[in-house]
């Protein structure tokens, strides 16, 4: 089994979870993905309090995707995963400064968790 460390994050309330017991603590990545992802969202008003999706994702070391995003749950055609798809899709390559491509590991395979509230 691969031991890949996944970055989650939610724009309700962002959270992170790791199935690699001993990785380093990763909060301080939260509000740099936060900030970029959150400046793409926009959420359909007739969709508030709809059910939400989590995006996975696979980056490049140089913020880009590695291949197209995959809703992973929640509705995959619905309007809040289109939302969720386009926001990824003009927010990246995400900016990723020096120290944080030396932790690319921490960051590489990300789950966003994209809320309707």
């Amino acid at each position: 089994m691969s031991r890949l460390a996944i970055l989650t994050l939610s724009l309700a309330a962002f959270s992170l979870s790791s199935p690699v017991a001993e990785a380093q603590d990763r909060s301080d990545l939260i509000p740099i993905f936060q900030q970029q992802v959150s400046a793409c969202y926009a959420l359909p008003a007739e969709v508030r309090g709809a059910e939400p999706v989590v995006v996975e994702l696979r980056l490049k070391p140089n913020g880009a995707l590695m291949h197209k995003p995959e809703v992973i749950r929640g509705q995959p055609y619905s309007i809040t995963a289109e939302a969720a798809l386009r926001a990824i899709d003009e927010c990246t390559p995400f900016k990723i400064s020096k120290e944080l491509a030396s932790r690319y590991r921490d960051w590489k395979l990300m789950r966003i968790q994209f809320s309707t509230q």
